[in-house]
């Protein structure tokens, strides 16, 4: 799971060790088919983030190899390790897999959710060659084309792409850095456009 997506609340430092029973109870919910898949994909990829700081990795079906990989990769990343420790606790107090996973969905999305308001709240930078002016720009169009910003500005951002379009075409004609670098997406693009008969 992406550590960029912080959904933990805050916790303090993860227990040094976790004890082969608690492993073996992981790895017994990972493969338990009476589960909500989406619930046992959530708990492995959790724990899965914990194994794969150990040289062992690829453990979900072998409870062996599970265990001393869990075991070993333990507490070598603190964010890792809070949220399969948080999701033991939890079991622990009675709640049930499928509670924890949906409020761990739950806590991403309005993570999610207000990152993307602070990054519309933020006013556009004023050097338009900077990185944070492109990173500005970048988001506000993927999320007009995605349709995320209504109608009227997804066709604003098509008018606007198609100006950049052009602009950055007739700069790489003279300037065979930029041709070489948009030269692989311009191909499937035209390949795709071939198969869907655009062309």
């Amino acid at each position: 799971m992406s550590k960029k997506n912080n959904t933990t609340r805050r916790a303090p430092k993860p227990k040094a060790t976790i004890t082969r029973k608690d492993a073996l109870r992981l790895f017994s919910l990972i493969n338990d088919e009476r589960l909500p898949a989406e619930a046992r994909r959530q708990i492995g990829e959790y724990t899965d983030d914990v194994c794969t700081d150990s040289p062992l990795m690829d453990t979900w079906a072998n409870q062996k190899l599970f265990v001393a990989s869990l075991l070993d990769g333990w507490g070598r990343d603190a964010y890792d390790t809070r949220k399969v420790e948080e999701i033991l606790d939890r079991l622990d107090k009675g709640e049930s897999p499928e509670a924890i996973t949906q409020d761990f969905s739950r806590r991403l999305k309005e993570s999610v959710a207000r990152r993307e308001a602070e990054e519309r709240a933020q006013p556009e930078p004023t050097d338009k060659t900077s990185d944070a002016w492109r990173y500005w720009k970048l988001r506000r169009m993927e999320r007009a084309f995605r349709g995320e910003d209504g109608a009227t500005a997804q066709r604003e951002v098509l008018r606007e792409f198609t100006r950049l379009a052009k602009r950055a075409i007739r700069y790489a004609v003279v300037n065979t850095y930029h041709a070489e670098k948009m030269l692989p997406d311009l191909i499937i693009a035209c390949q795709d456009a071939e198969k869907g008969g655009a062309l």
